[in-house]
């Protein structure tokens, strides 16, 4: 397959499908244009290098699902808690180590990936933010359950 039909793929993907797969294209920061495509359902940001998300991320209410595993995302912003209808969040091998207050809003998620954030500390409401989802059956995947690294923030 050439880099055009690659290229063609992904257009047609976002246009037809409201998919977004940046996955693994060297990114280490996110064009804002991106937070136009308002209709986006599916946004893959993984296996890039990027440090951070910009506040914008909110734009995009209609997504439910949000890959940003593989990179080296240090923080969250606020504003990804207004994504109130997202549905999987997978956050798996960054440099997390907080996740905002704001995560605690969303309250529809099917899947949480937190796993090989090393240095990802929660505080006693995110536990028991994560708690109520396992309770209503979301699949939550972390290493060690993170009992090691609780700890009251």
């Amino acid at each position: 397959m050439s880099i055009f039909e690659i290229y063609n793929y992904k257009i047609s993907k976002l246009i037809f499908e409201n998919r977004c797969d940046l996955s693994n294209s060297n990114l280490d920061s996110i064009d804002e244009k991106l937070f136009d495509f308002t209709n986006l359902k599916e946004l893959d940001l993984s296996e890039n290098n990027i440090y951070d998300l910009p506040e914008a991320i909110s734009n995009l209410r209609n997504l439910k699902t949000l890959t940003l595993s593989d990179n080296k995302i240090i923080c969250l912003p606020d504003s990804l808690g207004r994504l109130i209808g997202l549905e999987n969040l997978f956050l798996a091998g960054n440099q997390l180590k907080t996740l905002p207050q704001s995560l605690e809003n969303l309250k529809n998620l099917k899947c949480l990936s937190l796993f090989d954030n090393p240095f990802l500390v929660l505080s006693t409401s995110q536990w028991e933010w994560i708690s109520r989802l396992e309770t209503q059956g979301c699949k939550i995947f972390y290493k060690n359950n993170f009992e090691d690294r609780k700890c009251l923030i």
